[in-house]
């Protein structure tokens, strides 16, 4: 559980579990790369497979349309503690989406996208 109270769930082997001493009360970090984070618009949660679902507001899109790319865009969605995730993800699904500074998103990620870091 995060110190905002979200729960991030992450698939790890026994093996790192003994290794890394992860046991209740251990402190930690969660490091998810933003290509493996996906948005869904609006307010209402998305279905979908992902163990990790978190409402968020967009705050901001980086196009790199000025530099020539025109490709992919990153997302930077605020969690309701503060906690900033980035997508990066198409800019034909940030047209689709209808995706602007403010907008509400739902940003999902796999529980074996979780990178736990320790100590």
């Amino acid at each position: 559980t995060s110190l905002g109270g979200f729960k991030v769930t992450s698939v790890v082997t026994r093996e790192s579990v003994e290794r890394l001493g992860i046991k209740p009360g251990v402190l930690a970090t969660a490091d998810i790369k933003a290509p493996w984070v996906q948005l869904s618009a609006g307010e209402e949660e998305p279905s979908s497979t992902a163990a990790n679902r978190y409402p968020a507001v967009v705050r901001r899109i980086l196009t790199g349309e000025d530099q020539g790319e025109q490709v992919a865009a990153e997302v930077v969605a605020e969690l309701s503690d503060g906690t900033m995730l980035a997508a990066v993800i198409t800019l034909e699904s940030v047209r689709r989406l209808d995706l602007s500074v403010g907008s509400p998103v739902w940003a999902s990620f796999g529980a074996f996208s979780v990178i736990l870091n320790f100590g």
